[in-house]
């Protein structure tokens, strides 16, 4: 099993226990790092010859037992402060020995304070200013952060140095802050989800399928894996490993799931297959089980970090987060989709408009495929990172805006994800003033009502969900799924190969048509009318496909002629072209074309109209290369009525020709 300091998934860095000085997302520092920084500094040992002899004995006598004999060390320093309080050095000392054991971390900080204010200019407790002003900026104490780190950036040598940057960045954020949140607050409510999720250890990173009934989550409880829950009426389900062929002995987890929850892209750590430190793997789903997973390949994967996958709706897209060479520094979000042969991409950096030189993590993309939601630490912030907003147009990105409070606050915010409806979010929560257990980075997963001004920003979507199934023996069937609006195709899905279901999510405000189709078998269009049927929501719809066979009749409607008109229209196209291609395939098989109208004028107009939309059919077919004497057409007027109702809607189904198959 992975070992629990392992937490590779959030900021790619192993976060250790002891001496670890990694605050908002520093890199691990050790004591030794300050025993040496300060040793080469004689100006606090000397502050300007205020020190007595008897003072500076007891000191030194800790400077040499320090290597060999720390708590003796410690004892001595303290008594070094007892016989002179204003002695920064010590102070110094202390707090490092306190600051190494995370037992004493928190009491480290105040001998650090005291140091600084008693030599507030001596340029070796640069770096003690640079911590206490993250330890307040975590807190949410942004005027004290803001005090520490204007005394690093006074003292700074090296003003053009990646860390002096850095602590001009964490002054931004408490600027920002000071600026833009409500007097006397520091911290929003975040509502946790309920038990049984939220009892691990840490957890992270949580999706959901589009009908949000699937919950899929990092669960860290000494190892990094990928849990999964379902919504039920009394709650959530009792969390589980989402599949043994997924969850290995090393760190999984940042995952992201096709609309349809069929499809899993996800981060794996120091496995074997692994092109980088952490790579990003595909699985598919067929009906509970899961596929072995594979690498996405070179393509891909870098030899650095790649990690937090977001996928689009319809699994064409992948935005993720990585540290590979070409970024603009730190880690940059980077995209990449499938081409015509179903192969991906040379991945591509999203650009100045979304990274910055610090980290830009956690993508999500919203199933209306316009709006970028994503975790930073170098945008402006409240602090930590904060959830940023960007929207996709045709000249390029919006300029990035942030979520702003409650949401964002002095913690760690990341990991979002916003239902289709965009009417509620489900996020990552870590609060680092809070101190953890061994070392890891504990985190909690919450949920939070957008308020309007957000919804604003994020077109809402709606999923659509039902099953396919054969019309005679009612078997599910794996069906492909094509939805177009204004005649153009812009999704295809397929149906469960073993349940026949499918769910996917389109706009509700658009005119889409769908057409479901699969060989040997007479496709199906229909025009969603998703405010007036709710059985595209609530999974009753059912699909039945007729087989084409000998002996079968197949009825060809769905607006397949309109009122007083044999003129073929545009969507029943592909079902003709499925006819037609078995046709081609079965060269012995001969077709009866019979037309029918509604019950709407004479009888006598009524024949002529209906051999008429006979003929438009084999007119058809005879384009397609079917020879003349196969097909024989019949028209019955409106004789043989479907539906015996006299409303538009049964006369719709009536105007229709049906084909039978005959040898």
């Amino acid at each position: 099993m992975a070992r629990l300091l392992a937490n590779a998934q959030i900021h790619g860095y192993t976060v250790g226990i002891g001496g670890d000085l990694s605050v908002v997302g520093v890199k691990v520092s050790t004591f030794y790092f300050f025993f040496y920084s300060l040793l080469l500094s004689p100006s606090v040992l000397a502050q300007n010859g205020r020190i007595s002899a008897s003072t500076r004995k007891l000191y030194d006598s800790a400077e040499r037992l320090l290597p060999f004999d720390r708590e003796q060390a410690l004892k001595l320093y303290k008594k070094t402060i007892e016989t002179d309080s204003s002695f920064a050095a010590p102070y110094m000392r202390i707090g490092q020995l306190l600051f190494d054991s995370k037992e004493t971390k928190e009491e480290a900080y105040l001998y650090f304070e005291k140091a600084i204010k008693n030599d507030s200019n001596e340029r070796a407790f640069l770096r003690i200013y640079e911590i206490l002003g993250k330890q307040y900026l975590q807190k949410g104490d942004y005027s004290k952060a803001e005090a520490y780190f204007k005394g690093y950036v006074r003292l700074s040598p090296q003003p053009k140095s990646s860390a002096h940057r850095s602590v001009l960045r964490y002054l931004k954020q408490c600027e920002y802050a000071q600026y833009h949140l409500p007097p006397s607050t520091k911290q929003g409510k975040h509502q946790r989800l309920s038990f049984p999720i939220n009892k691990a250890l840490a957890q992270s990173y949580p999706v959901l399928s589009a009908d949000l009934q699937t919950l899929i989550y990092t669960h860290n409880n000494g190892d990094e894996d990928i849990f999964v829950s379902k919504r039920t009426l009394q709650g959530w389900t009792e969390p589980k490993s989402v599949s043994g062929q997924i969850n290995k002995a090393t760190n999984e987890g940042t995952c992201s799931i096709s609309s349809d929850g069929n499809v899993l892209v996800f981060t794996a750590c120091h496995r074997k297959t692994n092109i980088g430190k952490c790579d990003l793997y595909i699985s598919h789903k067929t009906g509970n089980a899961w596929s072995e997973p594979i690498n996405l390949g070179p393509t891909v994967n870098s030899q650095g970090w790649q990690s937090q996958p977001a996928l689009s709706a319809d699994g064409t897209v992948l935005y993720f987060s990585s540290d590979r060479q070409g970024g603009l520094g730190g880690k940059d979000i980077w995209c990449t989709s499938l081409n015509t042969f179903g192969e991906w991409r040379v991945p591509i950096n999203l650009g100045a408009q979304i990274n910055t030189e610090f980290d830009e993590i956690s993508p999500f993309i919203h199933s209306n495929n316009q709006t970028l939601f994503f975790a930073s630490d170098g945008w402006p912030s409240v602090g930590g990172f904060d959830i940023f907003i960007s929207k996709k147009e045709y000249a390029g990105w919006t300029t990035t805006q942030n979520l702003g409070f409650p949401l964002n606050d002095f913690a760690d915010q990341m990991g979002f994800y916003i239902t289709p409806d965009c009417q509620e979010a489900f996020y990552s929560y870590h609060d680092r003033s809070v101190p953890s257990e061994n070392g890891a980075v504990v985190s909690s997963l919450c949920h939070y009502s957008l308020p309007d001004s957000l919804k604003q920003l994020c077109p809402a979507m709606t999923f659509v969900k039902g099953r396919v199934v054969d019309s005679e023996t009612k078997r599910p069937l794996k069906a492909m799924i094509g939805l177009s609006e204004k005649a153009e195709q812009i999704a295809t899905f397929y149906s469960d190969d073993s349940t026949g279901v499918f769910l996917f999510v389109v706009s509700p405000q658009a005119k889409t048509q769908v057409e479901v189709k699969r060989k040997n078998y007479l496709s199906q269009h229909f025009n969603l009318r998703l405010a007036a049927d709710s059985s595209f929501q609530n999974g009753t719809w059912e699909i039945l496909l007729t087989p084409i066979k000998v002996d079968s009749t197949l009825v060809l409607q769905h607006t397949l002629f309109t009122k007083n008109s044999s003129a073929l229209l545009v969507a029943p196209y592909s079902a003709l072209e499925h006819l037609a291609e078995y046709l081609k395939q079965n060269l012995a098989t001969q077709l009866i074309i019979e037309g029918h109208t509604d019950d709407v004028g004479t009888a006598e107009a009524n024949y002529t109209l209906s051999l008429q939309r006979a003929e438009a059919v084999k007119r058809y077919l005879l384009e397609k290369g079917i020879e003349e004497q196969r097909l024989r057409v019949k028209g019955y007027g409106k004789s043989r009525p479907l539906v015996q109702h006299g409303s538009e809607q049964a006369r719709q189904q009536n105007r229709r020709v049906e084909c039978k198959i005959v040898e």
